[in-house]
């Protein structure tokens, strides 16, 4: 490997069966100093994988090199054999390595294009997955038509009222898709939203099941999107967790797919905060139902209800959890709390800073209309549940001291952080799979 490839790509080692990839970070810098309590994980040994997969640009931009593909699979069968190996072929064992490769860690500069940068990440490992998972033309089961009874755990007093939903029962319907893998079934779910909004198509909760084979209840995991409303990332979280046996229920959120209005463009996050309150208030209210629909069914466990999110998704799950005490199980991803600091500083969002000052709104007020959404305002809620949260040291979306917020709020719960940015941190893509399945499977973490 030429020094200019050393410098401009992190390093990572990756040790796994082809059909079960896994990828294992060891800690070589001690940024664990600057973040309390935490796991500082930045990449370390074969450098094959990506640089395999990337090559450097202009400015010392990485970007996806051709036949990248191949390389990976060819790398990944290759080193299979020698994962679990305790010495490598030097002799010396994965801790020995640890000093030299530390010489061999860099920063990597930002992409350009953040989402051409994560989709080129997705699109790599679902592609060494795809002869699992074409469709086939196969004969389905008819739709499925019926109710579920939403029952609160607790009294809605304690919640509060913007989040309250009393005991009541929704319709559902479940239609099932053709997928050849023979560890899942696909199907979509749609039912009707607790909150009635101007637009119609909104008002439909859609939803994509990923349910393994087999008998006997399971853990269950809700799975929340990515702000830019990029689905492949959340579907490779979730097949990645039915095909290790936990059932999951991709949950797309208010305005955004099938729920967008196709006359006016709304979202979620948008650049009113005022408006923001109320899509996730929505939210919270569709991802109650989302986990009755979960408990409600033969093959899930409904005392070990989960959910996890990554970026916006992972903030919306801190909020739904905190009202939510199904969800015993919070994975939390690249999120954070203070919503009014991430919202006033991120770049996505100058826009909405912008036309607040512009409108004689001060940056006071902007923090106090998101309070009521903002999952740090609520917390130690989220102290009574078992919590993960995987973080990004040197993220510009959400600052770590933002992380750090919600982290001592929920009680200083286990917390990993990555030596990576918001969009860098795709290249711990791999290690987030396993990491994050092992936390629902209640395994060891990595």
């Amino acid at each position: 490997m030429t020094p200019n490839r050393r410098k401009s790509c992190a390093l990572i080692r990756a040790h796994a069966h082809f059909s079960t990839p896994a990828v294992r970070v060891v800690a070589l810098t001690n940024k664990a100093a600057h973040y309390p309590s935490s796991v500082v994980r930045t990449a370390a040994g074969a450098p094959r994988v990506l640089t395999s997969i990337f090559r450097t640009g202009r400015g010392g931009i990485c970007r996806p090199r051709r036949g990248s593909l191949v390389a990976v699979v060819r790398h990944v069968r290759s080193t299979a054999a020698v994962a679990h190996s305790p010495r490598n072929a030097s002799g010396r064992t994965a801790h020995e390595n640890v000093g030299s490769a530390h010489q061999n860690v860099c920063k990597m500069r930002e992409p350009r294009s953040s989402r051409a940068f994560i989709s080129a990440c997705v699109v790599v490992v679902g592609l060494v997955f795809a002869s699992a998972h074409l469709a086939l033309a196969v004969e389905l089961p008819p739709p499925q038509t019926s109710t579920v009874e939403f029952q609160p755990l607790e009294d809605q007093a304690n919640v509060p009222e913007m989040f309250r939903l009393e005991a009541h029962r929704f319709p559902y319907i479940q239609s099932f898709v053709a997928d050849a893998s023979r560890a899942i079934t696909v199907s979509e779910v749609t039912f009707p939203s607790p909150v009635e909004t101007e637009f119609a198509c909104n008002n439909t909760v859609h939803c994509e099941y990923f349910r393994p084979r087999g008998a006997g209840r399971r853990p269950a995991v809700v799975v929340l999107h990515i702000m830019g409303g990029d689905f492949p990332l959340a579907r490779l979280f979730s097949r990645y967790l039915a095909a290790s046996g936990t059932p999951a229920l991709f949950v797309k959120m208010p305005y955004y797919g099938p729920r967008q209005p196709i006359e006016v463009h709304k979202r979620m996050i948008d650049v009113d905060p005022r408006d923001s309150v109320v899509g996730l208030r929505q939210a919270v209210l569709d991802i109650r139902r989302a986990g009755a629909w979960l408990a409600s069914r033969a093959e899930v466990d409904p005392e070990q209800i989960g959910i996890f999110g990554i970026s916006l998704g992972g903030i919306t799950a801190a909020l739904a959890a905190e009202q939510e005490p199904r969800f015993r199980n919070v994975c939390l991803m690249l999120a954070g709390g203070d919503l009014g600091r991430v919202s006033w500083e991120s770049s996505e969002l100058r826009e909405a800073r912008d036309r607040w000052l512009a409108s004689g709104g001060t940056k006071e007020e902007f923090f106090a209309v998101l309070s009521p959404v903002d999952p740090a305002t609520h917390g130690e809620r989220l102290r009574s549940r078992r919590l993960l949260m995987i973080n990004a040291a040197h993220d510009e979306v959400i600052p770590p001291a933002c992380t750090t917020s919600l982290w001592e709020k929920a009680g200083k719960p286990p917390i990993v952080w990555y030596d990576a940015g918001h969009y860098t941190a795709a290249l711990y893509l791999f290690h987030g799979l396993a990491e994050v399945t092992r936390f629902f499977r209640r395994e060891p973490m990595l």
